[in-house]
C-alpha cells in the first residue's frame, strides 16, 4: 500500500511512523465483554434522547448509514465496510492508549482506532473516563467520518501534525479537541453539535447564560473552548499552519474531494 505523503517546502516528510495494523479479526471479536454491550446500550440510549434535540444532521445521518443508530452493538467489521465504501476510512481496534504521533499517523493513512472497552462500565454518571474508551470513539468519532469533507479534513490533520514533528503535536491535539471532541455548527436551528465529546458526554442543558454545556460527570464545555464553524468546508482555513504545505493522499480522499482541499490550501 502506497505511504500517504506531504511535501512541505519542497520536501518530501513521511508522516509518523507506521502503526501495527490490527487484524478484522481483532475487530470483530470487540467488545470482548459482556458488561461492555450493557454499558453500550445504555450510553446510547441515554445520549440519543439528547442528540434529538443537539445533534448536527451530518452526524446523525453518518449513524444511519453506518448503523449505529440502534441500541444494539453493532458489527464492527461490517461497519468498518460501510465506512470504507462511504469515504475509504477503516476502522482498526487498538487495545491501549496511543501516544499523539501514532494516534495522528494512523489518521494521516484514513485508519481510526477504536479501543476494546467501554471505561467504567459506563452505567452511572461520572463513571467513564471519556476520550479513552470505545463508547467515545464509536459513538462520537465515527459517525463523523461518513461525512466526506470532514472525514478528508481529519485525515489532513493527521498529516500534517506527523510533518510538523513532536515539537508542535501540543498545537495540533489542542486543534483536535476544539474540532473534533468539541465542535458545534450552526444552522437555520441553531448550534448542533458534532464533537465526540459533546455527543459521548453532555447532558443537553445549557449553562449559566447559555455559555456552554453541562456533561454528565458535572463538568462543563464552555462554548469559548469549543470550534464553531458555518460549514464542515470552513474547518480547513482552521488547520494550523506550521509550514506551507499540499497534500498528496492517493489512498484516500475521494478525486473531488482532493482537488477542492487542494484548491482551500492555496
Amino acid at each position: 500500500m502506497t505511504q500517504a505523503s506531504i511535501t512541505i517546502a519542497g520536501t518530501e516528510a513521511l508522516r509518523g511512523p507506521r502503526p501495527p495494523w490490527t487484524s478484522r479479526h481483532d475487530l470483530a471479536k470487540l467488545p470482548y465483554r459482556f458488561e461492555d454491550r450493557i454499558a453500550w446500550k445504555s450510553l446510547h440510549a441515554r445520549q440519543m434522547r439528547m442528540l434529538e434535540r443537539w445533534g448536527c444532521s451530518d452526524y446523525m445521518k453518518g449513524m444511519w448509514v453506518l448503523g449505529i443508530h440502534s441500541e444494539d452493538f453493532p458489527d464492527l467489521t461490517q461497519l468498518s465496510a460501510r465506512l470504507q465504501a462511504a469515504t475509504s476510512w477503516e476502522l482498526v481496534a487498538q487495545h491501549e492508549p496511543l501516544d499523539p504521533l501514532k494516534y495522528f499517523s494512523y489518521l494521516a493513512r484514513r485508519r481510526f482506532p477504536v479501543r476494546s472497552t467501554v471505561a467504567g462500565g459506563g452505567l452511572a454518571p461520572g463513571s467513564r473516563s471519556t476520550g479513552t474508551d470505545l463508547f467515545h470513539h464509536l459513538f462520537g468519532h465515527v459517525p463523523m467520518l461518513a461525512q466526506p469533507v470532514f472525514a478528508d479534513y481529519l485525515q489532513m490533520l493527521g498529516q500534517a501534525a506527523c510533518a510538523a514533528g513532536v515539537a508542535a503535536l501540543p498545537l495540533y491535539l489542542q486543534h483536535y479537541e476544539r474540532t473534533a471532541d468539541r465542535g458545534l455548527i450552526r444552522t437555520p436551528r441553531g448550534l448542533h453539535m458534532y464533537g465526540a465529546s459533546l455527543v459521548c458526554d453532555a447532558t443537553g442543558e445549557l449553562s449559566g447564560q447559555a455559555s456552554g454545556f453541562f456533561t454528565h460527570d458535572g463538568a462543563r464545555i464552555g462554548l469559548e473552548d469549543c470550534c464553531t464553524i458555518d460549514s464542515f468546508e470552513q474547518l480547513i482555513t482552521t488547520l494550523p499552519r506550521t509550514a506551507p504545505a499540499v497534500v498528496d493522499a492517493p489512498m484516500a480522499a475521494p478525486a473531488a474531494g482532493r482537488r477542492r482541499l487542494r484548491r482551500s490550501l492555496r
